[in-house]
């Protein structure tokens, strides 16, 4: 995992000004054309969210800010709550450095929804 979020840091922070560009809004709208739940998606393009799921069973969510100012996104998660993997403490708003990732724990519903 961490060798991911630091290629991920590497890359967006190498190239500032290459995204976001309209592929998000092309993947959105071919996720909802075939019908496909996202367990964590972000409504502002300048941030990327996706999901990864250790061989425990743990799943991550790893928010990504393609901005070069500092923002504050709510992450809308399917089935879960987001939590801080240093504290536990539910976590609501997401606030990435400018080109920076933020890494947080995705809590499951014991209902699943």
């Amino acid at each position: 995992m961490d060798r991911f979020v630091d290629l991920s840091t590497h890359l967006v922070a190498a190239t500032p000004g290459a995204n976001p560009g309209n592929t998000p809004r092309l993947y959105d709208a071919l996720a909802e054309a075939a019908g496909v739940r996202r367990a964590v998606r972000v409504d502002d393009r300048r941030v990327a969210a996706g999901t990864l799921l250790h061989d425990d069973g743990r799943r991550f969510v790893v928010i990504i800010s393609q901005s070069e100012a500092p923002l504050t996104v709510k992450p809308v998660t399917v089935g879960g709550q987001l939590a801080d993997l240093a504290t536990g403490e539910p976590v609501d708003g997401v606030e990435p450095a400018p080109y920076g990732v933020r890494v947080l724990r995705l809590d499951e519903s014991p209902s699943g929804e």
